[in-house]
């Protein structure tokens, strides 16, 4: 059994993104050069949260951050077996978003959303990858605004 296993993680988004507040389609790959045994379970974490920073008063030193969570989601999906073969794994997933802001960071607001991603393999240290989850925005909704016409 290798202790340090080898895992490549991809989350793909039906329509390029997260989108907010609508139904998202998505699948978590998994891409394995070589077998791993022993795997308890696959994890996915998708949380989004902003970040504000606090400047202190004229005359006072010092600056706080506090956080706040906007939206979290996790998933877990049935193995058939404890060994994972080498090659592609696709576990699709849907869930419904909350409305996000988009990511965006800036010296006093960082706001952002994040998938982390992990196998947890008994005996040997967990493979595991972060990355920041692209949000999308949703199909313009046209909406008609009457015009004043003096004719």
């Amino acid at each position: 059994m290798n202790l340090f296993p080898k895992c490549r993680f991809e989350l793909h988004f039906d329509q390029g993104g997260l989108v907010p507040d609508e139904q998202n389609d998505a699948e978590l790959r998994l891409f394995l050069p070589e077998p791993i045994d022993f795997v308890r379970n696959v994890f996915l974490e998708l949380r989004s949260a902003v970040e504000i920073t606090h400047v202190a008063e004229y005359g006072r030193s010092g600056a706080s951050r506090e956080e706040e969570r906007l939206f979290a989601y996790d998933f877990t999906p049935r193995l058939r077996s404890e060994r994972l073969s080498s090659g592609s794994h696709v576990f699709p997933f849907s869930f419904r978003a909350p409305e996000l802001p988009p990511n965006v960071s800036s010296e006093l607001v960082e706001t952002r959303t994040v998938a982390r991603m992990w196998l947890s393999v008994a005996g040997a240290f967990d493979p595991s990858a972060t990355s920041l989850v692209p949000i999308a925005l949703p199909p313009r909704r046209e909406t008609a605004v009457p015009i004043a016409s003096d004719r």
